[in-house]
């Protein structure tokens, strides 16, 4: 058999990869009722005694997921996705079911050298 008679099958074999970033909140703490900005949930006021707002905050989670930032921001998209949790609870709570504090993010990417996690804490406003 000649060279140019000859004929190869080459087999290729391809890696596909996939998975769940996950996230688990378990308890959350927020004495003074306030939003990540310093102001007061719902448009209460600051006691002047106590330096607490006088309207609960109902906490939910977000989860985005981004290429690496030595300065991480929370602005910009969310390349790697993102998610919410649903409201968890008011300004300070321990999930009794840890279940409910989850966020999952499924991926069907290669995944980057190196990554960063913004997780912001939301708080509804004008809802006690």
């Amino acid at each position: 058999m000649t060279a140019e008679n000859e004929r190869k099958l080459y087999l290729f074999r391809c890696a596909h990869g996939s998975g769940f970033f996950e996230l688990q909140v378990l308890e959350m703490a927020n004495p003074r009722s306030e939003l990540s900005n310093g102001e007061c949930c719902g448009g209460g006021v600051r006691s002047p005694v106590t330096n607490r707002c006088s309207v609960p905050c109902n906490t939910f989670f977000r989860l985005c997921l981004k290429e690496y930032q030595s300065n991480v921001t929370s602005t910009g998209s969310c390349s790697f996705g993102n998610t919410s949790s649903q409201v968890l609870g008011r300004d300070t709570f321990t999930l009794a079911d840890p279940d409910r504090g989850k966020l999952v993010l499924p991926f069907t990417f290669r995944w980057t050298r190196g990554s960063s996690v913004k997780d912001d804490i939301g708080r509804e406003r004008g809802k006690p």
